[in-house]
């Protein structure tokens, strides 16, 4: 019989849906660089790292651009997270079980917007190792963040469970041999 030890968690749409806070930091950041981006834009390329998504609608834009948007929705993000809700099932589920298993954030948030997700819902310590963009060179679907949870745990790919809710999550769960579990954000 094989024994779940350990949890590894997305964040995003996961525990916490953060798509309005997203789309209107991603919308008044991008303005800073004189282009127009609309939140409904974003909602098309929501779970997309930033400079792939800014590579799609501006075939032109340059690294500085994509960091001067980067640090200005870093500034401007902390202060939209009123508009994040928590998935308080799956928080009161995470409560719940980690005592008895390893709990890993595995995000592709940048260490900066984690952090102050986490905070803002008071989820900070639930985890016991968190793991985000800034730690990986390769974003889901690659396995390159479930892989580094694995080693970072000691634990082999069938003692993990992850929860995810979209698609390129789920990919890189399943690329590392970890069984997924599909969430979806209740209705308020």
């Amino acid at each position: 019989m094989k024994t779940i030890k350990g949890l590894f968690f997305d964040l995003d749409g996961t525990l916490v849906d953060t798509l309005e806070a997203n789309a209107q930091a991603y919308t008044e950041a991008i303005k800073t660089i004189n282009r127009t981006f609309t939140k409904e834009m974003y909602y098309a390329v929501h779970g997309m790292r930033i400079d792939l998504f800014m590579r799609k609608y501006f075939d032109d834009i340059t690294e500085k651009e994509i960091d001067t948007v980067r640090h200005a929705k870093a500034k401007l993000y902390p202060s939209l997270l009123h508009l994040a809700r928590p998935n308080h099932q799956l928080i009161d589920f995470v409560k719940t079980l980690r005592p008895l298993h390893t709990t890993v954030l595995v995000t592709m948030a940048q260490r900066q917007n984690t952090e102050a997700v986490l905070k803002a819902t008071q989820i900070l310590d639930l985890f016991d190792y968190i793991i985000t963009g800034s730690d990986v060179k390769l974003a889901k679907p690659n396995p390159e963040s479930y892989l580094k949870a694995l080693q970072i745990t000691g634990l082999e790919p069938f003692e993990a469970l992850a929860f995810e809710d979209s698609e390129s999550g789920i990919e890189a769960a399943k690329a590392a041999k970890i069984s997924v579990i599909t969430i979806r954000m209740p209705k308020e």
